[in-house]
């Protein structure tokens, strides 16, 4: 923003300093902004996962950012997200001036099969709404979700 001086009573304005350039700063920091643990663990039945994201730092702006799921021996539309459909859940979280944390919500999908222990990965990208708001050190951690149907296994030695 430029200013102007002019109209001084009692006084004479040197025209070399009667213009200045007026900078304003932004203190309202939107923080650091990460994954508050690098697992989170579920049992199949839960329904809904929920993955916790933390905001460190300065708190004083509102701030967001971008999450993604990204399949690993956990499959989107079989074993989370919606059934049937095969895009993995992905959004944008809004953190609101003084707010500390959020929630991913990852549904969950209860299949009827003994299909052991599957994984997918969460990842964070896109902080913002400015510069001042910072991706931390934990940008992707790891959803597992441990099955609920009994399973066995037969001995394939012949009895004597």
């Amino acid at each position: 923003m430029n200013l102007a001086l002019s109209g001084a009573v009692g006084a004479q304005l040197v025209p070399s300093r009667s213009t200045a350039v007026l900078s304003i700063l932004d203190d309202e920091m939107g923080g650091t902004i990460q994954f508050a643990t690098t697992l989170t663990t579920v049992v199949e039945s839960v329904g809904v996962a929920q993955v916790l994201v933390s905001r460190t730092g300065s708190t004083a702006g509102g701030a967001t950012v971008d999450f993604t799921t990204v399949n690993g021996t956990a499959i989107a539309g079989t074993d989370y997200g919606a059934l049937g459909d095969g895009t993995p859940p992905s959004g944008t979280l809004t953190f609101l001036a003084g707010q500390t944390s959020q929630r991913i919500f990852v549904p969950i999908i209860d299949t009827a099969a003994a299909d052991g222990v599957r994984s997918l990965t969460l990842t964070l990208s896109n902080a913002g709404p400015s510069s001042s708001t910072l991706l931390g050190a934990r940008t992707t951690t790891t959803l597992k979700i441990i099955d609920d149907e009994a399973s066995f296994a037969f001995n394939p030695r012949p009895i004597r």
